[in-house]
């Protein structure tokens, strides 16, 4: 199968955990200088979280990076509540987002799979029904169902939409 799209969540959530860890490991490194071998739990937080905002670009492991940094953004926000660091409340804040966005991602990309599926299904093997009669049928709108339909397409799938006719056509005879 071709490469799947990213959805523009899945690039702000990485780029909040890039720009999280790094700032991190930038402030861990400063306070190595200053506090000692206190300050390496932040350096390794930052690698950490730079490298699930890798794995959240790349969509791997998406709803184990997005839980994972939920965690160690409220594990952040009550050690930094309760040391009084307003600047590192903000830092969690921003990892929880960015989990928050990674899991917003795994809804939506479920929510267009299971549209698809139910697409295939509602349309037999060597079937045609009119754009409007599906849409109506999987409470969507037209314009979804045709970027269903050509997802499909991209995907492999012997599918067609007939603009003439405003058909969708699964099976053998494509046009």
């Amino acid at each position: 199968m071709g490469s799947v799209r990213k959805p523009v969540e899945t690039f702000a959530g990485s780029g909040l955990l890039f720009l999280t860890g790094s700032w991190t490991i930038i402030w861990g490194l400063v306070g190595l200088v200053t506090y000692g071998v206190w300050s390496l739990p932040d350096v390794c937080v930052g690698a950490l979280l730079v490298f699930l905002g890798y794995l959240m670009y790349k969509m791997s492991y998406l709803v184990g990076c997005s839980i994972t940094s939920i965690v160690i953004g409220l594990a952040l926000g009550i050690v930094f509540t309760y040391t009084n660091q307003i600047g590192g409340v903000w830092r969690a804040i921003l990892i929880i987002i960015a989990g928050v966005l990674g899991l917003a991602v795994q809804r939506k990309t479920r929510q267009r799979q299971k549209m698809d599926s139910e697409l295939l299904r509602l349309l037999g093997p060597n079937e045609r029904l009119r754009i409007d009669d599906l849409a109506a049928k999987l409470a969507i709108s037209e314009a979804e169902v045709e970027l269903s339909v050509i997802r499909l397409r991209k995907g492999g799938t012997p599918i067609s939409l007939n603009m003439e006719t405003r058909e969708v056509i699964y099976g053998g005879e494509n046009e």
